[in-house]
């Protein structure tokens, strides 16, 4: 798109269907842009996030706020409600001292917290290894990673009440691939097969021999 970075052009992109829908967006300093935030207001999505400070060339409609918290974070929106005035966080510092932060800060915390969630989940366990095809490191993230981490949140949401961990998961899932067995139903009650027991079915599971041509001797 005219005038649009690369990282501003997929912004754009992944927001084709949702146009006109008063959205709001929720993007690091990565991607945000005056120019991207003046774009997605003409198609009514508004934006907010942090910006570098080398873009600061100012559109109507178009709000910078500068926030000293640990250090100086520059941040852009453009929703009408946000301003510099600050609000009560509903917590307070080690000096018993309530914390006040701009609306804005507080909505792109909440905007970033799912983002945050599913890359911290993804890199648990990882199994991404050193490969010289790419292609496969993808495939490996998108099915072992992505998708996974949507299934068990999925399972979460689901079943609030259990305490299965993200490994546990993992495991389950290993042991349904391995063995054919259904994929185990891992809510609260009786407790799941013993490891031992799990273990010799494991042993149980071998290779087939590779059948070669015959031959007449």
């Amino acid at each position: 798109m005219a005038g649009l970075g690369h990282a501003q052009t997929v912004v754009m992109h992944l927001l084709d269907d949702l146009e006109g829908c008063y959205r709001t967006v929720a993007a690091d300093n990565f991607f945000t842009s005056i120019l991207l935030a003046k774009r997605l207001l003409e198609h009514d999505t508004y934006l907010i996030g942090t910006l570098r400070i080398y873009g600061l060339q100012n559109k109507e409609g178009v709000k910078l706020i500068k926030w000293k918290d640990k250090k100086d974070v520059l941040m852009i929106s453009t929703r009408p409600l946000h301003s510099a005035t600050l609000v009560d966080t509903g917590n307070s510092n080690s000096k018993n001292e309530r914390i006040m932060k701009p609306q804005v800060v507080l909505d792109y915390n909440e905007g970033r917290i799912g983002t945050d969630l599913s890359d911290q989940l993804s890199s648990y366990y990882t199994c991404l290894r050193r490969s010289i095809k790419w292609y496969r490191k993808v495939a490996f993230e998108l099915v072992f990673g992505t998708a996974l981490v949507n299934s068990y949140l999925i399972y979460k949401e689901n079943y609030a009440a259990s305490k299965v961990t993200i490994l546990q998961f993992r495991e389950s899932l290993v042991r349904s691939l391995l063995l054919g067995m259904p994929f185990e139903k891992m809510k609260p009650g009786p407790r799941q097969k013993s490891i031992d027991q799990t273990k010799r079915k494991l042993a149980d599971h071998k290779l087939k021999e590779k059948e070669g041509a015959g031959r007449d001797v």
